[in-house]
Formats: structure tokens, C-alpha cells, sequence
């Protein structure tokens, strides 16, 4: 029943009975009437033991299963490429000169460049060879590749200098 209805019935109640004129029964009821209507609504009802269990055991396992996710595509142990090879643009320079080495690799890994003598410049699937000029004859330039699931590969090229 609707506040205006309750108030609408007490009203017509006491006007009946005591012919009361509405402004005086307003001011009666206002001032005199203790009751109150309790309008508020309750508020909600607190879990029980078995609810909060419920809720952390479910709460518990969600966080296992996102934590569990899988984090790569491919499996540990897997690789994730395919190194086919590395080219240079000059088998043969001179000391004190450079040449171009690309390491043809299919998938995605960082590179780890290294020379028996000589100095590498830059870094990534391209980098550049500098033969010192102290040293001539056959030097090596190794790439090593690693994917995400630690797994390597190497190769190498010989480089002449005269």
C-alpha cells in the first residue's frame, strides 16, 4: 500500500470519527503520531559461510586458470623458426673495408652477431662486417639465433681479407 493511500485512510479515519476539519487532523497527525512508515529499503542480505566459501573457491580458481594460460603459441621445445642461412655481399674485400651480412631467418628471434676478427657494426638480421686493417686471411662471422622458447641455432660464413 502506497504512503498517500495509508495517509489518505487515516485521514478519512479521522475526519469520520471526530469531524475533524482536514488542516487541524494534518496537524494533529504531524505532530502528535509517533509512527513512522519504514519506507527504506533493507538493506541486502549479508552471504552465509557456504555463499563466501562458494565465492573463493570460484574466486581461487579463476585466478589459477588466468595465471595457467598458455603464453606461447608454439610448444616449449618447439622452434619457433627456421634459420636457412647467412648470405654477405662481398666474400672477398679488403682490409680496412666492409661488407653487408643478412642472417635469412623465418620466424621471429633476436640475434647474437660475433667475429673471429674484425669488428661488427649494427645489429637485427642485417649487420655490417669491418675487417680491421692488421689482419688478413679467412675470418668467421657467426649469427646466432634464440625464439622466445630459448631454443638456438647458429651459423657461419667465411669472409677472405687481403
Amino acid at each position: 500500500m502506497s504512503c498517500k493511500r495509508i495517509e489518505k485512510n487515516i485521514e478519512r479515519q479521522f475526519f469520520n470519527t471526530y469531524a475533524l476539519d482536514k488542516c487541524k487532523l494534518l496537524a494533529y497527525l504531524s505532530m502528535n503520531v509517533k509512527v513512522r512508515l519504514n519506507l527504506i529499503p533493507l538493506p541486502p542480505k549479508i552471504p552465509t559461510m557456504k555463499t563466501r566459501i562458494a565465492l573463493y573457491i570460484i574466486l581461487g580458481l579463476s585466478a589459477m586458470v588466468y595465471a595457467c594460460k598458455k603464453k606461447s603459441s608454439t610448444p616449449s621445445g618447439t622452434k619457433a623458426f627456421t634459420f636457412h642461412g647467412i648470405k654477405v655481399d662481398h666474400d672477398t674485400i679488403a682490409k680496412g673495408n666492409v661488407t653487408n651480412v643478412h642472417a635469412d631467418v623465418a620466424g621471429s628471434v633476436t640475434y647474437a652477431w660475433s667475429a673471429s676478427a674484425g669488428d661488427i657494426f649494427n645489429s637485427g638480421s642485417t649487420v655490417l662486417f669491418g675487417a680491421s686493417t692488421c689482419c688478413t686471411g679467412s675470418h668467421t662471422v657467426t649469427c646466432k639465433v634464440t625464439d622466445s622458447n630459448n631454443n638456438s641455432e647458429s651459423k657461419s660464413v667465411v669472409i677472405q681479407v687481403n
